[in-house]
């Protein structure tokens, strides 16, 4: 079913402008869509507004993952192939609506790609995607990596991590 077709406000942030605007995560991303206001959390974790409504939910490829408190950590765009806002009434449990990202997964065509990143706050970030399609059969693995060090502007706090997301697909 495409997008066009849903009878409720959604916005698609495709993977090509997360990557032109330079966002490293998933909050950063959805800033270009109104009316998102990022309520970051002291300990580091992302929490948000959609609407003018505390979200309370958080998904992954259409699965509701954390609980109502709205607490999560921050989500990053490495392993996103796109970000769906959902806005509107859709649901008692998320009135503001919700931010869907829609990770990768295999295609049937051999592709990588290696990005190495660097910014303020002694940031630095490496990260590579490869898919490969193996034999006739139709086997095709995706292997995504990425590793984020980064400093801020306040003494004593920094953001360090890893992703690594395996998929396979027959």
């Amino acid at each position: 079913m495409s997008v066009q077709d849903i009878p409720q406000t959604i916005s698609v942030i495709p993977r090509e402008f997360i990557i032109e605007s330079g966002s490293d995560r998933m909050l950063d991303a959805a800033k270009y869509v109104t009316p998102i206001v990022e309520n970051t959390l002291p300990y580091g974790g992302d929490r948000y507004t959609i609407r003018g409504l505390q979200v309370s939910a958080e998904m992954i490829d259409g699965t509701i993952l954390s609980g109502a408190d709205g607490y999560s950590m921050s989500q990053s765009v490495y392993n996103m192939e796109r970000l769906e806002v959902i806005k509107g009434p859709n649901a008692i449990l998320v009135p503001g609506g919700v931010m869907n990202p829609i990770t990768k997964s295999p295609f049937l065509k051999n592709a990588s790609s290696v990005s190495l990143e660097l910014s303020q706050y002694s940031a630095n970030a490496v990260s590579f995607d490869i898919n490969r399609v193996l034999g006739k059969a139709g086997k095709w693995p995706r292997l995504v990596y990425a590793r984020r060090q980064t400093d801020y502007y306040m003494k004593g706090q920094y953001r360090n991590g890893y992703e690594i997301a395996p998929s396979f697909s027959y």
